[in-house]
């Protein structure tokens, strides 16, 4: 059928003004289907953009809460914030002076352990024992 309305239009038209006609008609389907994705992808691109602050948001959330860079340090944390060597390190863990955490070869030092190395090991000031 749709065919045969091609056929007569042809014969009405001639050649190229069918073909012209049917660009048109074409462009006009392929222009109408763009607007349809652009407004799809406003769309899209703004619910992206909300999950996107929220989960930023609750990254946020969990980092206060958590702060894992705080609570657990390896060996070269602890080097390296408390500028000490390696030796001195294993010194320490093997007198018993700091609690650690060994799984295999990995050490870790939670906070907690950091917290009462520095408290037993701190000396008060003058001003501060009197």
């Amino acid at each position: 059928m749709e065919e045969h309305k091609g056929m007569e239009l042809e014969k009405k038209l001639g050649k190229w003004g069918y073909i012209n006609w049917r660009f048109s008609q074409l462009s006009e389907k392929v222009n109408e289907q763009h607007e349809a994705l652009k407004k799809k992808q406003l769309i899209y691109h703004d619910q992206i953009n909300r999950q996107n602050a929220e989960l930023k948001e609750l990254l946020h959330e969990i980092k206060a809460e958590v702060k894992p860079e705080q609570e657990l340090w390896d060996n070269s944390d602890l080097m390296r914030n408390w500028k000490i060597s390696e030796r001195t390190l294993a010194t320490w863990r093997s007198k018993g002076l700091i609690g650690f955490v060994q799984v295999g070869s990995k050490i870790w030092y939670p906070r907690e352990s950091r917290e009462l190395f520095l408290s037993v090991n701190f000396i008060k000031t003058k001003g501060e024992r009197e």
